[in-house]
């Protein structure tokens, strides 16, 4: 399923209700609780309390885990206490170390921001930190007249999931247990071929199991206590693993030598399971087995599986001439039934690639194509913006070039920023954004889910509020492709001239009209 130790998994699930808690105190959810357990502070502060309940008492569990996982963002400073809160990233959510021996302790973050700029106070930050975390302070934007917030270092758009939740709580495991199992070796690698080898789910599934030791044989049922005859009931030879019944079995050797599929070179008795399933999902380079062969083995071992348990509860015995033209018709049906699926979402593809092309809008609304192109190691940002009717004529285009962007984030923040102010100074009132960047779009629309991106998110509603009526499409960039290589010539072709201009450029007139002609 996913996941191995369902403590810790729980322990995930329940720091998901936390994070609610957390990211919205407005919520119903959150106004009942803190008016039953913490009515006079936060969520993080509050205490088990007397007689609580089952709920809360699972909350609280979860909170443990959420504690060690995320930090304070900056907006106006006023909540979060400089010594106190974990506000600084380091390898771990961090408050600073303290340069003073004396020093206040109620200081609060926004004691350091200079109240006039609204930035931070160099001066102040020199007086009270070391450099390294000077540096990182100063990275870190403020967002006047917003709260304080918080986010899950462990994830780049800091947002908290079950899955990193988990992954924190199984990394911070340092019991026996876990380090006895880390240093046995692993089948993680086994287990994740079985998932990529071409046959049917169920069989996966079944392969799996055998991995995991997970199929009801004799001797995983004497193991749990049952008092069964612990004889194969096939060839009556003592004990019958998984290895038995898919490799060493009489039965099982006659059908692997019927179907024509090579022996490992100590044959399949004198190895364990684990290297039976390595020999068949690891071939060699030097094994020259036919394509329907090597392919097959799947469908024989799932076969050999159901022709034991028939014969255990129907009495059926099947020959191994019958087994492997069973397991031939199958597989050959299988891969049939793949190459018509291939055939059709390529058909599927081909009409999607058909259909990817520019829309024009409405009339009444027009259409802004942004794109960016960043150039990592010269940190180079082309930026480039076209704007259309409804009959996909182009009113006017833009190239910008712009130089020290240290990030792709950044480099998409600004070119959609700047696009937006030039909409309004051109008294654009109703437009429709078309572009690449969904993560910039999910911010503004739900900051909750995006924080590492909410200073962006801030930045980018106060600018959208200045335009009367917008909406925004999340496109391809065979879609945005007009836009794409106007801001491609400034990062390949090096063309650093910015500008603003009526018209389509006439070094794209064709490609243009190819739009246009869509439409």
């Amino acid at each position: 399923m996913g996941f191995r130790d369902i403590e810790k998994f729980n322990q995930a699930l329940l720091a998901k209700q936390g994070w609610r808690l957390m990211m919205d105190p407005d919520s119903l959810y959150a106004r009942f609780l803190r008016s039953r357990y913490y009515p006079n502070g936060s969520f993080l502060e509050a205490s088990l309390g007397s007689r609580p309940s089952y709920a809360w008492r699972s909350i609280i569990f979860g909170r443990q885990l959420l504690e060690k996982g995320f930090r304070r963002t900056i907006g106006s400073g006023y909540e979060t206490s400089v010594w106190m809160d974990k506000w600084l990233f380091g390898e771990v959510p961090m408050a600073p170390l303290r340069k003073l021996v004396l020093f206040e302790v109620d200081l609060k973050v926004c004691d350091l921001i200079n109240p006039q700029t609204k930035a931070w106070d160099r001066g102040k930050l020199e007086e009270n930190f070391f450099p390294p975390h000077l540096e990182r302070i100063l990275k870190q934007k403020l967002i006047p007249g917003e709260k304080d917030g918080y986010e899950w270092v462990h994830r780049h758009w800091r947002g908290y999931t079950v899955k990193f939740g988990y992954w924190l709580a199984s990394r911070l495991d340092d019991s026996d247990v876990r380090k006895e199992s880390s240093a046995q070796p692993s089948i993680n690698g086994l287990i994740q071929r079985v998932w990529k080898v071409e046959t049917v789910p169920k069989i996966k599934i079944f392969m799996w199991k055998s991995l995991s030791n997970a199929l009801s044989v004799d001797d995983g049922l004497l193991a749990r206590g049952l008092k069964i005859d612990p004889r194969c009931q096939r060839c009556g030879m003592d004990g019958e693993s998984i290895n038995h019944v898919l490799f060493t079995c009489p039965v099982a050797r006659r059908v692997w030598a019927e179907s024509n599929f090579p022996f490992p070179r100590r044959s399949f008795e004198n190895r364990t399971v684990f290297e039976n399933f390595y020999y068949l999902l690891f071939p060699t380079n030097g094994s020259r087995v036919p394509d329907e062969v090597a392919h097959l083995f799947p469908w024989l071992l799932w076969l050999l599986w159901k022709n034991r348990n028939s014969f255990i509860f129907d009495g059926k015995e099947f020959s191994a001439q019958d087994t492997v033209a069973k397991a031939k018709e199958d597989s050959s049906h299988w891969f049939e039934a793949q190459k018509c699926a291939r055939e059709d979402m390529a058909k599927d593809a081909q009409e999607e690639r058909a259909q990817g092309k520019w829309q024009a809008p409405t009339d009444g609304t027009l259409k802004c194509n942004v794109e960016v192109q960043w150039f990592k190691q010269k940190r180079i940002l082309g930026a480039a913006w076209v704007v259309r009717n409804h009959r996909g004529d182009t009113l006017i285009h833009s190239r910008r070039a712009f130089i020290n962007i240290g990030s792709f984030v950044e480099a998409k923040f600004y070119v959609w920023l700047l696009e937006i102010e030039s909409m309004h100074s051109h008294h654009i009132g109703s437009v429709l954004f078309e572009m690449e960047f969904g993560d910039l779009w999910g911010a503004v629309t739900k900051p909750r889910a995006w924080p590492a991106f909410r200073y962006e998110g801030v930045e980018l509603r106060k600018a959208l509020d200045l335009i009367q009526e917008w909406d925004v499409q999340v496109v391809n960039s065979k879609v945005n492709r007009c836009a794409h290589a106007i801001a491609r010539s400034v990062t390949r072709e090096k063309k650093y001239q910015s500008y603003v201009a009526q018209g389509s450029p006439r070094w794209l007139k064709e490609m243009f009209e190819e739009d246009q002609q869509g439409v």
